[in-house]
This record gives C-alpha cells, sequence and structure tokens, in this order.
C-alpha cells in the first residue's frame, strides 16, 4: 500500500475539513505510523453519510394558546 492510498483511508475514516487539511500536509512517515495505529485499534472504518437536520420552527407562548 502506498501513502497515498494511506491518505485516503485516514481520510474516510475521519471525513472531517480540519483532518483533510492536516493530513495534506503531513509527512510520510506521520502518515505511516497514524494509519497503522488506526489498523492496530479497528478503526479504519468508513463512516455513514450524516442525514441533514429539519428545519425546526421556534414556538412561542402565543403559538400555544
Amino acid at each position: 500500500m502506498t501513502c497515498g492510498n494511506m491518505r485516503e483511508q485516514i481520510l474516510k475514516a475521519y471525513p472531517g475539513e480540519r483532518w483533510r487539511n492536516r493530513v495534506a500536509c503531513m509527512a510520510d512517515r506521520q502518515v505511516i505510523a497514524i494509519y497503522k495505529n488506526l489498523k492496530k485499534r479497528g478503526e479504519l472504518r468508513v463512516h455513514k453519510e450524516k442525514k441533514p437536520y429539519e428545519q425546526a420552527e421556534q414556538l412561542t407562548i402565543w403559538n400555544l394558546l
């Protein structure tokens, strides 16, 4: 597995924008260390897509009366 593939696997495990920026700037040896650590702990899994929240409406006391 190449270092590029390891970067992709880390980004699949942590899909946030902050992690994307961190992993892009990391050295290859650091990416390998994080990948092996995640693999050993069993945390290399793909997160499900989050459902968007429904639009909420704020109620006032006058809505209830």
